[in-house]
């Protein structure tokens, strides 16, 4: 079953009117975002590439986790299209 970076992250049949959740792809990055802040080395090599690059390490932070959770979406799709 291939999955959208848009459907919602938990959605159940009984919910479908009710207040959207969050999208997969939100979800897939709040999960990155915890294992991120939660290792030091990931924020200090944010910290030098934002200095690198003329950014806050928080855009930094925030680019890396939606392309974690941009490829984990892809790899799901893919492992769904392999199936």
């Amino acid at each position: 079953m291939r999955t959208h970076p848009d459907d919602f992250a938990h959605c159940h049949p009984d919910q479908l009117d009710s207040q959207p959740d969050l999208t997969k792809r939100e979800w897939f990055a709040g999960l990155a975002m915890q294992g991120c802040v939660a290792n030091n080395d990931t924020l200090v090599s944010a910290t030098e590439s934002a200095h690198n690059h003329g950014m806050d390490m928080e855009t930094v932070v925030a680019i890396r986790l939606l392309r974690f959770a941009d490829a984990l979406i892809a790899a799901l799709n893919k492992e769904a299209k392999d199936e």
